[in-house]
């Protein structure tokens, strides 16, 4: 999947399952080290965690089976 966004941070934690939807709908199965794109939708799964740490030296978590979208 082509990423059209800016790159806004990386996966610096995470435990279970994640996903990055892109504009086009599709799921991109999420690692430590992945970067993560403005306009992405983080997903999480039962029982899972991740965090974010994002350029500005942020750090964002999401616990299981929450979503956020990634915008400026």
């Amino acid at each position: 999947m082509a990423n059209t966004g800016s790159v806004i941070g990386t996966v610096s934690l995470i435990e279970g399952q994640a996903f990055a939807r892109g504009a086009d709908g599709k799921l991109r199965a999420l690692k430590v080290g992945d970067q993560v794109f403005e306009g992405e939708v983080i997903v999480t799964g039962e029982n899972s965690r991740i965090e974010l740490s994002f350029d500005t030296g942020h750090k964002f978590l999401l616990r299981a089976k929450e979503t956020v979208t990634l915008d400026a």
